[in-house]
């Protein structure tokens, strides 16, 4: 039934009606039947061009299956956790974070089912691909706003691109990340620039456009301490340690990392910590220091996918069996896991390699070039580069020297000139 409707509410229940029909797979002539109305009428309504009388909302509610809210009450208790919630996410206090984020989830029904739809939606998938070290996928849930897109605001439509960007990010589509977070950077609220050069610059990194991910990064970088947001600039520096990494220019990669370890822990900002010292264990590990790989690895205490990457590399060179077969054990657990094919494709592989000591079967080298077609299709060119090495190596073990050479050369091109000779062959 209609709970406490105002004006201002029913101008926005197009977007609202339009929502729930896309939600339930409804296309408008199906609507109208079920409604006993003409698909037009509801066309005009879902376009904001009609407001409807209360009757013929009543019927598309109760088909819809909506309890409609619109208090002010409601509005203002959401704006206020709405604003907390974002300053906490945008200070780069993640942990303060989760005790707003409970408080307005609390009220999902009401928010879904108001006015305040498209905003709660946001600020909802928003919280959820921040911090940025998650893999798992929120397209399909992201897409129930594609549908509305043309009715939002500027604003609203640079806040979803960034979502879409950072959900990219997450899962490792640094291609379409890029894509949408330009996209993001022309629309909308200059404040948020910033914070989507942030994730711009790890894109950057990971699809091997060094000097544009350094240019970037740098002018983020002094953009985020022009507003003294340190934390969030520490992090981009993370970013451009990684990139000294991947071109072996250690000394920089060392540079970076111990000023954000010192300001992480004189601040005591656990998550910085975290993934400075991951970081900083996958350096040493390309440096083949195998002891200071180990040294840092055991320091990380958040153990996400991205430590299991790293630490099993380290231990399966360390020859520690019994300690990969104690990860694989725990990593069958984790949401990042059970929801990423990539990861669990990955992992199948790393089984193979340190615990079933198998790089010879036929079943290892397609789970390989599997991985391979996936990471250019995302441009992950640190696991193309892996994957064709590991390729080259199984070629060469069969005396396949032709095919050896070709993932010797992919490998060689793909760090020599990056994404550009991806897009160009």
């Amino acid at each position: 039934m209609l709970q406490n409707t105002t004006n201002n509410g029913l101008k926005l229940l197009g977007v609202l009606i339009r929502y729930n029909r896309n939600q339930k797979g409804l296309s408008l002539r199906q609507l109208a039947k079920l409604s006993n109305m003409s698909h037009t009428l509801i066309s005009t309504i879902e376009t904001g061009k009609v407001v409807p009388n209360k009757d013929t909302l009543i019927d598309l509610f109760n088909v819809l299956d909506i309890d409609f809210y619109d208090s002010d009450v409601l509005k203002n208790d959401f704006n206020n956790l709405s604003k907390k919630l974002k300053r906490h996410l945008f200070n780069y206090e993640f942990e303060e974070a989760k005790g707003i984020a409970e408080a307005i989830f609390k009220h999902e029904n009401e928010y879904q089912n108001s006015p305040l739809l498209i905003e709660y939606t946001l600020v909802k998938y928003l919280y959820l691909v921040l911090p940025f070290d998650k893999t798992i996928n929120y397209d399909a849930q992201l897409a129930t706003l594609e549908s509305v897109f043309e009715y939002l605001t500027n604003e609203q439509k640079q806040m979803w691109l960034f979502i879409k960007g950072v959900n990219f990010s997450n899962t490792r589509r640094f291609n379409k990340a890029t894509e949408y977070l330009l996209q993001a950077r022309k629309l909308g609220d200059h404040h948020l620039e910033p914070y989507i050069n942030a994730i711009i610059t790890y894109a950057y990194v990971h699809r091997y456009m060094f000097m544009d991910a350094i240019e970037t990064g740098r002018a983020t970088i002094l953009e985020l301490e022009k507003i003294m947001n340190y934390k969030w600039a520490m992090d981009v520096r993370l970013s451009l340690g990684k990139a000294f990494s991947l071109v072996r220019r250690f000394d920089k990669a060392k540079e970076l990392y111990d000023k954000v370890r010192k300001f992480a822990y004189q601040y005591d900002v656990a998550l910085l910590q975290n993934k400075c010292d991951l970081f900083t264990a996958e350096m040493y590990h390309r440096k083949n220091d195998l002891e200071m790989a180990r040294h840092y690895i055991q320091k990380v205490f958040h153990k996400g996918i991205y430590y299991y990457y790293a630490a099993m590399h380290i231990y399966g060179k360390l020859g520690d069996k019994d300690r990969i077969i104690d990860m694989f054990k725990t990593i069958q657990h984790l949401d990042d896991y059970q929801f990423s094919y990539r990861s669990r494709l990955i992992f199948a592989i790393m089984k193979k390699m340190f615990i079933l000591e198998d790089r010879t079967s036929e079943e290892y080298a397609k789970q390989l070039e599997e991985v391979l077609d996936i990471s250019f299709r995302g441009e992950q060119q640190e696991t193309i580069e892996v994957a064709s090495e590991l390729l080259m190596e199984y070629y060469h073990q069969k005396r396949q020297y032709k095919r050896a050479f070709e993932y010797c050369e992919q490998a060689y091109k793909v760090r020599r000139y990056g994404v550009d000779y991806l897009s160009d062959n």
